[in-house]
């Protein structure tokens, strides 16, 4: 397994589908490609929906209890937990991968998987457009990095964490994985934001 892409999702059912169908539609050997998302048991609309993620590819699902956005490192540690890729995708329910991006999946095949976190090459969010940035938040790291650290959670926010520890803590590079390109869509939600900004 080349790659597990962690989601943890909350009332975005359809943003969520849009999410993980780009993930393998833009993957030239999807068969390597695995999702695995964390859905908060009172997200009925995500539940309900999970019958027909499941069959989009290889995706896993757990259902947790639900989790202010502050508990993003515990649910990003659970999920890191459960995954089998040789690198981790730290990715979000309302992000899609460019179709520009075929191939990325070779790309990152390519990465060394010691001493680096690999990021999108683009990164668009809203109508901005970032590119070589450092500091976009859907990184990739090799999987296990957790255990030669001797580390047994991650805190939140994960991006914020991931990058002190890795980045600033232990001097890994950064590397950008040629042609990929994901989208950040930060619309508000209406339930999102009812709810204090829940997951």
């Amino acid at each position: 397994m080349l790659c597990s892409v962690l989601i943890p999702t909350r009332h975005r059912a359809d943003r969520l589908a849009a999410a993980v169908e780009s993930v393998f539609r833009t993957a030239v050997s999807p068969q390597s490609v695995e999702v695995i998302l964390c859905v908060h048991a009172d997200d009925t609309e995500t539940v309900t929906a999970l019958p027909s993620l499941l069959l989009m590819g290889n995706v896993r699902a757990f259902i947790g209890p639900p989790a202010p956005y502050d508990k993003n490192g515990e649910i990003h540690w659970e999920l890191c937990q459960l995954a089998k890729g040789a690198w981790l995708w730290f990715f979000n329910d309302d992000v899609t991968v460019d179709q520009c991006s075929l191939g990325w999946d070779d790309c990152l095949q390519d990465m060394p998987t010691g001493g680096v976190i690999a990021l999108p090459d683009t990164h668009r969010l809203g109508e901005s457009i970032y590119t070589r940035d450092e500091k976009c938040p859907f990184m990739f790291t090799p999987n296990g990095w957790w255990k030669r650290l001797g580390l047994t959670g991650f805190v939140s926010p994960i991006d914020n964490f991931v990058f002190g520890t890795l980045r600033v803590a232990n001097a890994w590079k950064t590397e950008f994985i040629p042609g990929l390109s994901v989208w950040h869509d930060r619309r508000n939600d209406r339930l999102m934001q009812e709810e204090g900004q829940r997951f």
